[in-house]
């Protein structure tokens, strides 16, 4: 974390975040242990090493940061990841624009379906007109799915419809998380 004006507006969001974590016993034994040998709750370890692993907001430096990154490509979850259109829109910084993408061809495709069944209020020309817009939001959709499948060998093997339902589910409980009403 180098822009400090960032860093500010990202410690103000700082709050108490729910995350259900499975643990046996023994492993919250040993958490506690770990952090108690710190002289930290086992938030604030959480907290620390989270900080480490995402070069969040707070970092316990540049050598922590490393090795938590180098902990993370070597597990099993990061080695062996199922290559996913998540992953790819993730990897390539697209993620958030193609939710947007999504959003705005949804919300076209409904008003056209209220200006088709409208037809009276509405011009032909008003129509085609939305109707080119949709088309251009789908043709960008497909751009998106068509540069993911580039890279694949076995692209029959990736469902369009699942993978967007992957992309959905990651969303929400991203939405939970970050939602105001919820700590």
């Amino acid at each position: 974390m180098r822009d400090y004006s960032l860093q500010r507006e990202e410690i103000e969001t700082i709050k108490p975040r729910t995350i259900t974590v499975n643990l046996s016993d023994a492993d919250v034994r040993r958490l506690a242990e770990k952090s108690g040998e710190g002289g930290l709750t086992i938030s604030e370890l959480l907290e620390n090493f989270i900080g480490d692993l995402v070069d969040g907001t707070y970092s316990n430096g540049s050598d922590e940061r490393m090795y938590a990154e180098q902990w993370y490509q070597r597990c099993w979850f990061a080695m062996f990841s199922d290559d996913t259109f998540l992953k790819f829109l993730l990897l390539w910084g697209d993620l958030d624009d193609y939710i947007d993408l999504m959003d705005e061809l949804e919300s076209n495709k409904k008003e056209m379906e209220e200006m088709t069944a409208d037809a009276e209020e509405y011009s032909a020309e008003e129509r085609n007109e939305i109707q080119e817009y949709i088309n251009d939001l789908q043709k960008e959709k497909d751009y998106y799915w068509n540069k993911f499948l580039e890279r694949k060998l076995q692209k029959e093997s990736y469902v369009f419809e699942k993978e967007v339902e992957n992309i959905m589910a990651w969303k929400s409980q991203l939405d939970t998380l970050l939602d105001t009403e919820n700590p």
